[in-house]
């Protein structure tokens, strides 16, 4: 595994939730002690939902937090030249562009 994703909180919380149950099972802790580690993984849980609700709504992706204040867009702005210039290099290997559904002065 990489070192990224064994430093993620998420993957921390998952290791973290497994840990418990085989501890229940084993009775080196109690109900009540899995019981407040499953809701952590809940809450966890609930914020990365919430977060990926947050990104598919605005089309945003925040850099600085899960809702921080520094976003860049999922797909890069492009101006209506670049468009064009793309456009003519597809047409001239003969691939169709296909138009987007956006009115605004950029994509």
């Amino acid at each position: 595994m990489s070192n990224e994703k064994s430093s993620s909180p998420m993957f921390q919380a998952t290791s973290m939730m497994l840990e418990a149950m085989r501890d229940l099972k084993e009775k080196k802790i109690t109900p009540q002690e899995a019981n407040s580690i499953a809701l952590l993984g809940k809450g966890i849980t609930d914020m990365a939902r919430e977060a990926t609700n947050f990104v598919r709504a605005t089309g945003m992706i925040p850099t600085d937090s899960a809702f921080g204040s520094t976003f860049r867009d999922i797909e890069p702005k492009v101006t209506r030249e670049a468009l064009a210039e793309q456009k003519v290099r597809l047409e001239a290997k003969g691939c169709t562009l296909l138009p987007s559904n956006r009115a605004s002065g950029e994509f």
